[in-house]
């Protein structure tokens, strides 16, 4: 996910989000400085429906893992998805997509790169999901930068706050990513009774 403000003073993480570090010596001022409640104000300008984009993303990602669990079930029983739906119901998401990697690769038929790239693309959306979920968009600033985890520097031992980037664009990517998946693991759930 390519944030649209560019990102030469951002560093990307493994799934493509644009983030910032801040002191933890300095964020008090910086949040006070650039936290700004238009934001979640629709009459002001820079708004941005902070909680439909994430609801938008949260609803993408619970339909994305709809369709892993539907695919797991044919993998499973090509007749009935009840066996799938009995293995799954306690796991988490990264061990749904465990899962998928060993059966995919369980068929001699099944190409391994393919399942190789679309294991890892769940994995990011997973890593996303868990940004967006655990994020503390109270802290969001208005320039779209939101709080979300801490890390001491191994060199000054100062501690540095981890801000992720976020706008509509990026929002809209994400969805856009997780509805191409999803796609993907439909047009699979049709062939898998077709591949041994």
């Amino acid at each position: 996910m390519k944030s649209s403000i560019g990102t030469n003073n951002l560093k990307l993480d493994s799934s493509g989000l644009g983030y910032k570090y801040v002191s933890a010596s300095k964020f008090e001022d910086y949040e006070r400085t650039t936290t700004s409640a238009n934001l979640y104000r629709e009459d002001e300008p820079g708004y941005l429906n902070v909680r439909q984009e994430i609801g938008d993303v949260l609803l993408s990602f619970g339909q994305l893992e709809i369709e892993l669990e539907r695919l797991i079930a044919k993998f499973l029983d090509t007749k009935s998805n009840s066996k799938g739906f009995i293995v799954t119901r306690l796991m988490s998401y990264s061990a749904k997509v465990a899962l998928l990697n060993e059966l995919a690769h369980s068929r001699a038929s099944f190409k391994r790169e393919p399942i190789k790239e679309l294991v890892k693309r769940l994995q990011t959306c997973g890593k996303i999901r868990n940004i967006i979920a655990h994020a503390k968009w109270a802290s969001m600033t208005a320039d779209g930068f939101v709080r979300l985890d801490m890390k001491t520097d191994k060199e000054t031992a100062d501690l540095q706050i981890r801000y992720y980037y976020f706008d509509h664009e990026t929002f809209h990517s994400i969805c856009l990513v997780m509805a191409e998946l999803q796609d993907e693991l439909m047009d699979l759930s049709n062939i898998v009774h077709l591949v041994r």
